[in-house]
């Protein structure tokens, strides 16, 4: 059954990973990246990858945590080499590929369908908290609010408190109300253990604070790129890791976007049009989506490996 399973997931990966680079390719065709062939850009992408991948990893760190809350005891190295080799599928309309994959490589992995389903739907609660609370102060503390309409910054702490309080309303039921919907839904599965431990709020905890530092890692190697990419350019740091932070929730959201291509770009540049002129903007928001995609295509082989190091005997 293990080994079926890891096969439909390898069969997943490989099919989603050609598609994805056919997409991409196409996605690209027309742009002018010449300008990114430069050493100082080419060295500033490449410096944004590696903090892209190290905030995926640290991700794969989070999502541990909530699975020690409900008692499964998966290797963070076999945790990185499930999420890393199924980044690319992503870039497939509904986001498909990817949880398909990264649910046939956890079950193949011992992980159970309960605690593969309900860590997952709190990583994407986590995670959109993380991105809406990292972006809100990120974009008090640049001081760039008139893009918002002079929403002000009590509007900003507003939004922000909202997102928090919806986030953990949807946590809180949950965690309480799960096992009444399994028990009523799905009685074959309410005498599993797992089901009476659900994350609790110490897991829970670890894991939003592992999701914002992801934001913060990413945003760090965006910094550092845009320096590199614009030198005569003054930087905003703070609003170079607002427009990414919010900017993501927004293009994951938005149905139908692969990866949040293009909706995530026009976010971007809507924000940082409030510090740079559009051709800077835009060489910046290009540069990111590079080093992300880049950086997604490095995830896979590092994540085959991840597997096979880890592989069951």
């Amino acid at each position: 059954m293990k080994r079926g399973l890891r096969l439909a997931g390898l069969a997943v990966m490989i099919g989603a990973t050609a598609a994805s680079i056919y997409l991409i390719a196409r996605s690209w065709r027309g742009q002018d990246l010449s300008a990114y062939a430069t050493p100082a850009a080419a060295g500033g992408i490449a410096l944004a990858l590696v903090f892209y991948v190290v905030g995926v990893m640290v991700s794969a760190l989070a999502w541990r945590q909530l699975l020690l809350g409900m008692d499964t005891r998966n290797s963070w190295t076999e945790l990185c080499g499930i999420v890393s080799s199924t980044q690319i599928g992503k870039y497939l309309p509904g986001n498909v590929a990817h949880h398909l994959g990264r649910g046939a490589l956890s079950m193949g992995r011992g992980i159970g369908a309960v605690p593969l389903v309900t860590t997952g739907l709190a990583e994407v609660a986590l995670l959109a908290l993380a991105s809406v609370t990292v972006g809100g102060i990120a974009l008090m503390l640049s001081g760039r609010l008139g893009v918002l309409g002079g929403l002000g910054d009590l509007g900003i702490v507003g939004l922000v408190i909202l997102a928090a309080v919806l986030a953990l309303i949807g946590l809180a039921i949950l965690r309480h109300a799960g096992p009444l919907l399994i028990s009523r839904f799905a009685p074959r599965l309410a005498g599993r253990p797992e089901i009476a431990t659900l994350p609790g709020a110490g897991p829970i905890i670890r894991a939003f604070t592992l999701y914002s530092l992801v934001y913060l890692i990413f945003g760090a190697g965006i910094v550092l790129m845009s320096r590199m990419l614009l030198p005569g350019v003054e930087q905003d740091g703070w609003l170079l890791l607002a427009a990414f932070s919010l900017a993501w929730i927004i293009g994951f959201a938005t149905p139908g976007a692969p990866g949040g291509i293009g909706v995530r770009e026009a976010v971007m540049l809507l924000l940082l049009s409030e510090a740079y002129a559009p051709a800077d903007a835009s060489a910046a928001v290009l540069a990111i989506r590079v080093a992300t995609t880049l950086g997604d295509v490095a995830l896979l082989p590092l994540g085959w490996w991840q597997l096979r190091v880890t592989r069951p005997q």
